[in-house]
């Protein structure tokens, strides 16, 4: 009798700690939260929590890991990038909070990173002092430039446009090409630095304050 009741307990314990397979679909029952990604670290990233999120009662800022175990969902994140976040339900008590344990991280913004693959060809157009100049940039080192100085840009997305001063604006058209050199996609956004050197970015109809605004051209 005592021997069948410890399997019982046996059994009882191993089903408990039995859980279906992680996939895409099984992810989505776990818990979560929405957010905006406020700064990408060397193996993690700081996720400003959405409002209305209970674990926001907690802690607004929270440092999750960039080790996330369904490989599927991996992405390359920038600041702004709005995301929600499946993870094991641990929350580590500090400020910020931390998670360790991410089981899937899901862009619910475009991925402007995304827009810099298989690039080709950046078209750029500088307004300043009233006058413009057009560029064409294909060579390799300097679209590599160009992508360096905008993964770094920090951006805090705005509610709606607003009345900016420009001195200076930056109109980028980027194209994507195949290996064949035949177009498949193109982006524009727009960069906007004011003379006491602030900075707006305009993308895909979205608005964003740069918080730390430089020339694109100087890398």
């Amino acid at each position: 009798m005592l021997r069948k009741m410890a399997l019982l307990c046996l059994c009882a314990l191993w089903l408990a700690g039995c859980k279906p397979p992680l996939n895409i679909n099984t992810v989505l029952k776990e818990p979560h939260f929405a957010g905006t990604v406020e700064e990408v670290r060397e193996s993690s990233f700081l996720v400003r929590v959405a409002d209305g999120e209970a674990l926001r009662s907690s802690s607004d800022l929270v440092e999750v890991s960039l080790d996330v175990e369904l490989k599927d969902t991996r992405v390359e994140l920038m600041s702004g990038d709005e995301l929600t976040i499946y993870y094991d339900g641990e929350v580590l008590e500090s400020y910020p909070a931390r998670i360790r344990r991410v089981y899937a991280v899901q862009l619910t913004s475009a991925s402007k990173l995304g827009d810099w693959v298989d690039l080709g060809l950046v078209e750029l157009t500088l307004w300043r002092d009233g006058s413009e100049s057009r560029r064409e940039i294909n060579e390799k080192g300097e679209i590599n430039g160009l992508f360096a100085w905008f993964k770094a840009l920090k951006l805090k997305k705005l509610e709606e446009g607003r009345d900016f001063e420009e001195a200076e604006r930056y109109d980028f058209t980027l194209h994507n090409l195949n290996s064949d050199g035949s177009e498949y996609g193109s982006t524009e956004f727009q960069v906007l630095l004011s003379p006491s050197g602030e900075g707006v970015l305009q993308y895909n109809g979205e608005w964003y304050e740069v918080l730390n605004p430089s020339n694109p051209l100087a890398n």
